[in-house]
C-alpha cells in the first residue's frame, strides 16, 4: 500500500501466515521417530507475520519492521510452549548518488531473547538453538551499497 505522507512517499505492508504441519504416517522402510514426528509438527510456530512501513524523502529512506512470530515447542529440548514474540528492526539509508548508498541499521532493536531453557543449568544451554528468531539478541550494522 502505497502512499504520500509530509513531503515523502510510504509504503506499508503486510505479510502473515499460518502453517500447521500434520504427519499422518510414519513411513514403513525407514520409520521416523516420535521426536522427529514432535519437531516437524510442533518446532516451528505456527504464525509469523511481519509489517514494514518504509518512507522516502529525497535522498533518505527509512523502513521501520515489525516481525512476529507465534509460540513454538522447543522440541530438542523437551520445553513446550515457548512465548510468542515480536521483534522490531529499524534502518535509515541516504542515497548519496545514482550509485552509492550508505545504510545504518539495526536487527532487534530491543535486544528481544526468547524464553530461557529451564533446564539451562543441566544442558549450558540457556536459550534454545531452535528458536525461530535466533538467540543472539540485537545487531547494529553498516553498510555501504555500491552500484557498478
Amino acid at each position: 500500500l502505497g502512499f504520500a505522507l509530509g513531503s515523502g512517499d510510504s509504503t506499508l505492508t503486510l505479510a502473515a501466515n499460518y502453517n500447521k504441519t500434520k504427519v499422518d504416517s510414519l513411513g514403513t522402510v525407514n520409520p521416523i521417530s516420535s521426536g522427529r514426528v514432535a519437531a516437524l509438527e510442533d518446532l516451528l510456530p505456527n504464525w509469523r507475520a511481519n509489517v514494514s512501513w518504509t518512507h522516502q524523502m529525497g535522498a533518505f529512506r527509512t523502513l521501520l519492521r515489525l516481525n512476529y512470530y507465534g509460540e513454538w515447542d522447543d522440541t530438542g529440548n523437551g520445553v513446550p510452549g515457548m512465548g510468542a514474540e515480536t521483534l522490531v528492526d529499524a534502518q535509515v539509508a541516504y542515497q548519496f548518488n545514482d550509485s552509492t548508498e550508505v545504510v545504518f541499521g539495526v536487527e532487534n532493536l530491543f535486544d528481544t531473547f526468547p524464553d530461557e531453557n529451564p533446564f539451562a543449568g543441566s544442558l549450558g544451554q540457556i536459550y534454545s538453538e531452535s528458536s525461530p528468531f535466533g538467540f543472539n539478541g540485537g545487531a547494529w550494522y553498516l553498510q555501504a551499497r555500491v552500484t557498478f
